[in-house]
Formats: C-alpha cells, sequence, structure tokens
C-alpha cells in the first residue's frame, strides 16, 4: 500500500458528495409529490411547496439542493 494514491480516493468522495448533494433520485421525488398530495395540513403543504422550489432552482441552476448541507464523514478501508 506504500504506491497508493490517496488522491484518487478523496476524488471520488468529493465527487460522489457533490452528487448526492446535487442530484435528487427520481423515485425520492416521486415519493415528495405524493406525500404532497396526501399532506392536508396548510403549513406542512407550504413547506413541501418551498422544497419544490428548492429543487428547481437546484436544477435550473445546478447549484445544491440544500444549503445547510453539514459535514462529510467517510470510513474507507483499502485492502485486505
Amino acid at each position: 500500500m506504500e504506491n497508493f494514491d490517496y488522491a484518487i480516493v478523496e476524488e471520488a468522495a468529493k465527487q460522489l458528495y457533490i452528487k448526492a448533494l446535487c442530484d435528487l433520485p427520481p423515485d425520492v421525488r416521486e415519493a415528495l409529490k405524493k406525500a404532497y398530495a396526501r399532506e392536508t395540513q396548510p403549513a406542512a403543504r407550504s413547506i413541501f411547496e418551498a422544497m419544490f422550489k428548492a429543487i428547481e432552482i437546484a436544477d435550473t441552476k445546478k447549484t445544491l439542493l440544500c444549503q445547510d448541507t453539514g459535514l462529510p464523514i467517510y470510513k474507507v478501508k483499502i485492502g485486505s
């Protein structure tokens, strides 16, 4: 492992993190739409509407879905 290039792992982690924050999977989008359709409380519906607007902006501008993304922590085991 002395010749292992840790930059490869770092770049892979970076790209996966960016993808997770920018690309909401279709099944999650559909689940949100279904939950919105079932919701009867006006306050809850307005929160869903804000979420949909944030998703639309992120899709259009290619930005993060949420600005409060936290700090990623990875546990990576390399080798046997």
